[in-house]
């Protein structure tokens, strides 16, 4: 077919001309839209802003209004806790000067929130609202990173205002209430001094005066331990006691997390269908004449289906090829580390330590750390929840409270297992503290050390290449002060996270610095 057999109507440009119809430029809408700009349309803008941001902060205030099984175990917790550790003999001048205090902590909390709200719109949101006069595009983009440093800062220290109220305020009403229903009792003392005899007279009436005896259960409990005269028996009964009552919260909080995940998911799966469709596994037989030969698929429907050609058409393509073999060990027996769940334990030097230090040097750092090991025995689609929070509880006991320190220094040491998934190098200031961190992390998985697998990597001349005294080198013709190689710090564990393949963002297992919003555990005070 030549140039002359084109007829223009069977085109499909001219066929989509046709459908759009005659396209006219409305000038009047854009001499509108140009004269809405200006001081107007700045503050129309800013209004919108403001109403998007406020409906973005009552979600999430919302969102931290829910009722959870955990936060409801936390409650608990703390709860019995107080009633565990509280002076039951306290005078009526020692409760309210506990109350006064509790109160008086809730006001520096809320005066903590409020500043910090309005530091940020005055220093945060005003400049970006006066540039966007300016640069409409540098101002939008300074708002958004703003506003979104707003929203997380407000958020977080709401969170602990509304949770630290809650808790407080239960307290507080239990003390008060108690010193209420002891004043009664003590008005009627010759009533139970008559029923019930002098000697519980005497007791009602010593019951809470100035400088009497405290007593609590935990110190009634720790006094009878102690006075168990046989060592054994004395040492069985308080590590008894003890980790009793650690295993019954961790195991409360593992219940209340496992609950709050199934439901959560049960929900998720009720108010969202995914628009590839529901998941779905596929068994595929390439070859029948092979029975034990399958492949396994699984994902949304929609996307299963072309993955199912292309696995079919990659099977026909490689059957009967030679891809070649593998040297030097059994690959049977070859295990791969890279795709295995990976977990990161992040630590960093205090701000005091670390001003303590820059006094003396002006290139100091500030000294980080971090320990990572894989998980070989898991898989993505292998973890479980319950799996993740008992290592997440693990760590939080180990290294969060309290926050565990690691003595860096100069001395570099390796710990390698690649069945176990251990490839540890820990710069530290002695044999003894490395042989402590490594047993610290294996101990999460409950791997002993087997010392055969700790090196030392050693600098012919480490007085020289790691000396202490800044050195000096000339750049560009001036002298530069250059940092200290490996310089000893103390630094603590901040937060640990979870790595898994095909999933976008970490898990943020356990956090004690506050960056991460939702770690999977949390304090015990939050």
């Amino acid at each position: 077919m030549g140039l002359a057999d084109i007829v223009a109507e069977a085109l499909e440009s001219e066929q989509v001309r046709n459908i759009i119809g005659t396209r006219v430029l409305n000038l009047a809408d854009a001499s509108q839209e140009n004269e809405s700009g200006g001081i107007g349309g700045f503050v129309s803008w800013l209004w919108d802003g403001a109403k998007a941001l406020a409906g973005f902060l009552c979600e999430k205030i919302g969102s931290l209004l829910n009722f959870t099984i955990s936060s409801f175990w936390s409650f608990l917790h703390s709860t019995a806790q107080f009633l565990w550790n509280f002076n039951w003999n306290m005078s009526d001048k020692q409760i309210d000067e506990q109350i006064r205090s509790k109160w008086d902590a809730l006001g520096s909390m809320l005066g903590g929130t409020v500043g910090n709200f309005i530091g940020y719109l005055g220093c945060g949101a005003v400049p970006g609202a006066v540039i966007l006069a300016f640069n409409e595009p540098l101002g939008a983009y300074v708002l958004a990173n703003v506003t979104e440093e707003l929203a997380e800062e407000f958020i977080g220290n709401l969170s602990a205002l509304i949770k630290y109220t809650f808790t407080a305020g239960t307290q507080a009403l239990m003390i008060s209430s108690y010193k209420d229903a002891r004043k009664f009792i003590k008005k009627n003392e010759k009533f139970a001094r008559a029923v019930l005899g002098s000697k519980v007279g005497d007791l009602i009436k010593a019951w809470g005066t100035e400088n009497s005896k405290p007593w609590s259960f935990a110190q009634t409990l720790e006094d009878a331990v102690e006075e168990i005269p046989n060592t054994f028996v004395r040492n069985f009964v308080e590590e008894f006691l003890e980790e009793a009552w650690e295993g019954c919260i961790e195991a409360g909080y593992v219940v209340a997390n496992s609950v709050d995940t199934f439901l959560a998911g049960e929900k998720f799966k009720q108010q969202q269908t995914p628009q590839m469709g529901k998941t779905k596994f596929v068994e595929i037989q390439p070859d029948r004449s092979i029975e034990d030969q399958r492949i396994v698929l699984a994902g949304p429907q929609e996307l299963l289906k072309p993955h199912i050609v292309s696995t079919l058409a990659n099977y026909q393509l490689m059957r009967e090829k030679d891809i070649g073999t593998v040297h030097c060990f059994e690959p049977e027996k070859a295990r791969s580390r890279r795709f295995k769940p990976h977990v990161v334990l992040h630590f960093q030097e205090t701000k005091e330590d670390f001003n303590n230090r820059s006094k003396t040097d002006s290139k100091a750092s500030r000294g980080k750390g971090i320990i990572s090991f894989r998980l070989m025995n898991e898989t993505s689609e292998s973890l479980t929840i319950d799996y993740v929070t008992q290592l997440a509880n693990k760590i939080k006991s180990k290294f969060g409270n309290p926050p565990y320190e690691w003595n860096k220094g100069k001395l570099l040491f390796s710990y390698t297992d690649y069945d176990k998934g251990y490839q540890l190098q820990l710069l530290t200031s002695s044999e003894s503290e490395a042989l402590r961190v490594i047993e610290s992390v294996l101990d999460l998985k409950g791997d002993s050390v087997d010392r055969e697998k700790i090196q030392e990597a050693k600098n012919l001349l480490p007085e020289k290449a790691y000396d202490d005294t800044p050195r000096k080198k000339i750049i560009l013709g001036k002298p530069e002060e250059q940092p200290v190689r490996r310089k000893p710090c103390k630094v603590k564990f901040l937060y640990a996270q979870l790595f898994v393949e095909d999933k976008q963002d970490p898990v943020t297992l356990y956090d004690r610095s506050k960056r991460y919003r939702n770690p999977l555990v949390r304090d015990i005070t939050e």
